[in-house]
């Protein structure tokens, strides 16, 4: 079970930048922890189906954002980060599902996708005191997150 006592608030940015078209949707999502690279990865998936007119191809483009500093303990089946006073968090569980596992996110973290200038960047905040939630906004100028916590959680 993912809990804390005492509230921290820190980001912890990927260091993978991707590339999309303004004209595309996140279409698919996913937390995976890479055991050789010992990493947790976000996988996300755009596709610009939904602009794409008839006979047109559709353009789909995946990208692996690694969150470093990432540890994961087997036999709790969570995974933690250091916070820089050096207590260490939970921000995510992995769960048993229907042929498989999966990894969701703990109400402490809450993962970001912005478009930049230069493409696309991915942080995941982390806070010990979470946020109401809050709802899904996808814009093209930077200005606001495209926030996968309440996506990657469903």
């Amino acid at each position: 079970m993912c809990s804390c006592a005492f509230a921290t608030e820190f980001t912890i940015d990927s260091p993978e930048k991707g590339n999309v078209s303004v004209k595309s949707s996140l279409t698919n999502k996913a937390l995976r922890w890479r055991e050789k690279d010992k990493v947790l990865v976000a996988e996300v998936t755009f596709s610009d189906a939904d602009y794409a007119g008839d006979g047109t191809p559709i353009d789909r483009e995946e990208y692996d954002f690694t969150i470093p500093g990432v540890t994961y303990d087997p036999a709790q089946k969570l995974f933690f980060v250091q916070a820089p006073n050096g207590d260490k968090i939970a921000i995510a569980q992995q769960t048993k599902v229907f042929l498989g596992t999966r990894i969701d996110l703990c109400k402490t973290a809450t993962i970001h996708i912005r478009r930049i200038k230069s493409g696309l960047s991915l942080a995941l905040d982390i806070n010990t005191k979470p946020p109401p939630e809050t709802p899904v906004v996808e814009t093209s100028d930077g200005t606001r997150p495209l926030s996968l916590d309440t996506l990657l959680r469903h």
